[in-house]
């Protein structure tokens, strides 16, 4: 009983085509394109690639054009991939009325309220004060190094953005009493803090 023999790979088919196999290469190669007419029409391709490329005379293009081609497609993958940003939102933690003062400031002045918002190892210390009706915000993280980062303050009246200090501090200043949702960015998270009331 004759067992057939697996198909030539495309070296051995490419090199059959440019002359490389020896004698004893050559005549098993020849023997098995006499009985499998699957690996004659991939040899003739092979054999029809291969004489098209040794004969081909074209000039590359200027070095300008091939610079200028390759330069689209750094422009459109050139920035950084895009990694996923975990979102933690904060919980109230403490809230410390107005008619309670805050340890170490006066009662006169301003009245002013101290929440602490927290989740599992970060906390957001926030300080509102108001004003006759301009709320003055100062807030600072807690337990993480968010330092650089940014904070957005954003409500049905206005949309702000301040940058945090080296000590992870912020301030908001003259907003319109309301409810106000915060988050808190840096490349790799955020802290979200909902329904925050500044009244």
């Amino acid at each position: 009983m004759r067992f057939a023999k697996k198909h030539l790979s495309e070296e051995e088919l490419v090199n059959l085509a440019d002359g490389l196999l020896n004698d004893v290469e050559r005549k098993a190669a020849d023997e098995h394109l006499a009985d499998c007419t699957r690996c004659t029409d991939e040899a003739a391709a092979a054999a029809s690639l291969l004489l098209a490329m040794k004969s081909d005379d074209s000039r590359d293009a200027p070095a300008e054009a091939i610079r200028w081609s390759k330069n689209l497609f750094r422009a459109r993958f050139a920035g950084k991939p895009r990694t996923l940003v975990s979102r933690i939102f904060a919980l109230l933690d403490v809230d410390l009325s107005q008619s309670q003062p805050v340890f170490g400031e006066r009662s006169g002045g301003a009245p002013t309220r101290q929440l602490l918002y927290k989740t599992n190892d970060i906390g957001v210390s926030i300080r509102v004060s108001n004003d006759d009706g301009e709320v003055s915000l100062f807030g600072q993280i807690l337990g993480a190094d968010f330092s650089d980062s940014r904070v957005e303050l954003s409500g049905s009246a206005l949309s702000q953005e301040t940058l945090l200090n080296e000590l992870s501090e912020f301030r908001f200043t003259k907003l319109p009493v309301g409810e106000y949702q915060m988050v808190i960015r840096r490349p790799d998270s955020e802290i979200v803090i909902e329904q925050l009331n500044l009244a």
